[in-house]
């Protein structure tokens, strides 16, 4: 359950960010753009919260849930993602989409068949579809919970400096400590006594 504030993830190959299995991560304040997929997926049953994040300009959609995923999905705004929607929901998927801003996808939102979000309030305007739900409509609705607090609960600004403090430790005891260890025309990077040891044998 990792807080994710206040990062730009732009331009990477897949999704600017991608939740797994079970986690529950809150992700907020973020610009998450111009990705080659959409700006965050959720696959397996992960979750968490997803709130006052700019999500622009990705090649798919703003928000992709998979899986049996179900996030919490609120106060963002998702604009001119390509070829996909703000928030699009496939698989069993469910969660909560609220007061968010979709503006200029193929799709505001998108519900295929097999999912059961519940669906809020939320700003649809100058997408192709706001709307496509293809729930039967014989399946009940889940009731929409309140939103969640007012604003992102991270720090403001940038943290103060701790001097002296570690900033990285390792004893490199563990089987797979998932350092590269190896030799190759560069020179060697070994364990030996609890310390990883490296030898440069290229010319200066």
């Amino acid at each position: 359950s990792p807080y994710v504030w206040n990062n730009v993830c732009s331009g990477n190959g897949l999704s600017g960010i991608i939740v797994r299995d079970q986690a529950l991560p809150t992700i907020e304040g973020n610009v998450l753009r111009d990705n080659e997929q959409s700006g965050v997926g959720y696959f397996g049953t992960s979750g968490g919260l997803l709130s006052y994040n700019e999500i622009t300009g990705n090649a798919l959609n703003g928000v992709t849930v998979n899986d049996e995923a179900s996030p919490v999905i609120e106060r963002n705004e998702m604009i001119d993602n390509d070829s996909g929607g703000g928030v699009v929901y496939f698989g069993a998927s469910a969660g909560v989409v609220q007061a968010n801003v979709m503006r200029g996808n193929k799709w505001g939102i998108y519900v295929a068949d097999t999912a059961n979000p519940a669906v809020g309030d939320n700003e649809l305007s100058g997408n192709e579809t706001d709307l496509d739900d293809r729930r039967p409509a014989s399946r009940p609705r889940p009731v929409v919970p309140p939103l969640t607090a007012d604003g992102p609960s991270g720090p403001i600004g940038d943290p103060e400096p701790v001097t002296g403090a570690v900033l990285l430790a390792d004893d490199f005891t563990s089987p797979h400590p998932g350092w590269w260890l190896g030799t190759n025309d560069n020179g060697r990077v070994w364990v030996e006594q609890g310390e990883l040891r490296l030898r440069n044998e290229t010319e200066a």
